[in-house]
């Protein structure tokens, strides 16, 4: 998707923007909705890679989160290194 962007924005856009970044929570009703609505879609719940987070809710180990962090950082940094990502959660 970065990659996309890069190539995709007009040069104006390209000044201006700006990334949020958020990675998702989980949820087993979550799975379940995906499920139903999207069955040929990637099941991206791992149970190696997450946490419990309270209320049946998951979000990504910690470990894997700053992997996470590091990937995209890296990525923004390369593809769009006059920009600023100004949420990360």
């Amino acid at each position: 998707m970065i990659i996309y962007l890069e190539e995709k924005l007009s040069d104006e856009v390209k000044k201006d923007v700006f990334f949020e970044v958020i990675f998702m929570t989980y949820s087993y009703i979550h799975r379940k909705i995906n499920e139903e609505a999207f069955p040929n879609a990637i099941n991206l719940y791992d149970e190696k890679l997450m946490t419990g987070r309270g209320k049946g809710k998951y979000t990504y180990k910690q470990e894997e989160r700053k992997k996470g962090e590091k990937f995209i950082k890296e990525l923004l940094d390369k593809y769009f290194p006059e920009n600023r990502i100004v949420y990360f959660s």
